[in-house]
């Protein structure tokens, strides 16, 4: 045995009476807080590195940061970005490491190639005009970039006339964008994303489907928002699920107002489509009063809706899935501000009724800026000026148990001690930290003996 385990053995004595710091927030351990950031900055995470473990990626206009998923350390800053627009990730040059891709405005692809990303490539776009675009390694070895394009037509109504919008996606092949198929979209698409369904992945498009004027008659407006999964291989698609106004009257559109999300929600192991929108009138530019709102829940592999609930709570805020408890489906959450205070707001799975709000203790203006990290160990990233915090998302089930086998063991103390003294293994705060106050000490290693040889809870599970 290691003499540093000796001694954290030999400080369980006059250990044991200290009285150790509650956790910040009820579920949240406060683990890393970056700061410097440009101001303005969103996240995306995905991993990069190879380590099963997501990076953070910090985006603006023309920075782009990267962050270890595990030390949160700086990995990777381009300062002169061109572009970030639609952050993906594909091994392009097929050299066994992911590369970033990213757009500049719709004329080029820029390519960061792993897994340093120092070198930078630009590919010019193979058309221009394109809303979205996402790309994928597909099963045979060749990378495949799909683009989202905007149509818009004329409505011949004298003596004057509308506009409507429809759309139309594109597939090239590599970065000599060599066109594999195209495909009619009945609306603008606005959202690309390959989802693996079953054993299949499959591209989920959200479009965007608008004519201001409908029968010649000026005073008439339709917008309706819809998602399409189309079947690859052979480029089939259905529309699933078409949004349209109800209850705003003449001028009415949508508006997506949180999401949309994809995530398993439920016990059948397949995504679930997960979108919140509001119906506003283009006429008076301000929503009815009160603003209809509803809350739809897809699943992707039955392809039926759950349910779809209408919901008072404010929206215009993100829409995440996670798996709080670590049971294998994904809790659904909302950030929202309610009587100046920011917070948590969380949706039933079942119906989609509110659970309930659960406040930050953070000033109004705090957001919750992204997630990443899930299933073992999700934490949420919360933002505010130049700052992230990173907040692991901790239960009293979890508490202490570093190998996650669902119990506190002799087998976890010798991890704890491998991460309090070696500074070596997966050291997770939410697991690891059991008197909740952000670091690992020996603290950490009395409390862990003491719940496994004589059965003591940890002060703040």
């Amino acid at each position: 045995m290691s003499s540093r385990w000796l001694l954290a053995l030999l400080l369980v004595p006059l250990l044991s009476s200290i009285a150790f710091s509650q956790k910040l927030i009820d579920g949240f351990t406060r683990e890393f807080a970056i700061q410097g950031l440009p101001t303005g900055f969103l996240l995306k995470s995905f991993d990069v590195t190879g380590d099963s473990v997501s990076e953070l990626f910090v985006i603006t206009s023309n920075q782009l940061q990267v962050f270890d998923g595990k030390t949160f350390s700086l990995i990777f800053k381009d300062s002169t970005a061109p572009g970030t627009n639609n952050l993906n990730q594909a091994d392009v040059n097929s050299d066994g490491s992911p590369d970033l891709i990213a757009n500049s405005k719709d004329t080029a692809i820029v390519i960061w190639n792993g897994p340093d990303f120092s070198t930078r490539r630009f590919f010019p776009a193979p058309q221009r005009g394109f809303n979205t675009f996402a790309v994928r390694n597909r099963e045979d070895g060749q990378v495949e970039f799909s683009f989202g394009f905007r149509l818009d037509f004329s409505i011949s109504c004298p003596p004057s006339s509308g506009t409507g919008t429809s759309g139309y996606l594109k597939r090239y092949l590599d970065t000599t964008f060599t066109l594999a198929d195209s495909f009619g979209l009945p609306g603008a698409p606005v959202q690309i994303e390959p989802v693996k369904i079953g054993s299949s992945i499959d591209l989920i498009i959200v479009e965007d489907d608008v004519s201001n004027q409908r029968n010649c008659d000026p005073s008439t407006f339709s917008h309706s928002l819809l998602f399409q999964r189309l079947h690859l291989g052979a480029l089939t698609g259905s529309t699933y699920y078409s949004f349209s106004c109800f209850h705003c009257g003449p001028g009415c559109f949508l508006a997506f107002s949180g999401g949309p999300a994809i995530g398993n929600i439920d016990s059948d192991q397949g995504p679930e489509f997960i979108v919140k929108w509001e119906e506003w009138n283009s006429l008076s530019c301000t929503p009815p009063n009160p603003t209809p709102r509803y809350l739809l829940v897809y699943d992707l592999a039955s392809n039926t809706g759950q349910f779809s609930h209408a919901d008072s709570f404010p929206y215009l805020s993100p829409l995440f899935v996670l798996d709080i408890n670590r049971d294998g489906k994904g809790e659904l959450l909302s950030h929202q501000v309610i009587g100046g205070k920011p917070g948590f707001i969380e949706y039933q799975t079942s119906n989609g009724s509110t659970l309930g709000f659960t406040e930050y203790p953070f000033t109004p203006s705090t957001k919750l800026t992204g997630q990443f990290g899930q299933p073992a160990s999700p934490k949420v990233l919360l933002g505010q000026g130049d700052s992230v915090v990173v907040f692991g998302i901790c239960t009293a089930v979890s508490r202490g148990d570093l190998n996650a086998d669902g119990n506190v063991t002799v087998f976890d103390v010798t991890l704890q001690l491998n991460c309090v003294f070696l500074n070596e293994g997966d050291c997770n705060l939410c697991f690891a930290d059991v008197n909740c106050d952000g670091a690992l000490t020996a603290a950490d290693v009395v409390l862990e003996l003491l719940a496994v040889f004589l059965e003591r809870p940890f002060p703040c599970s």
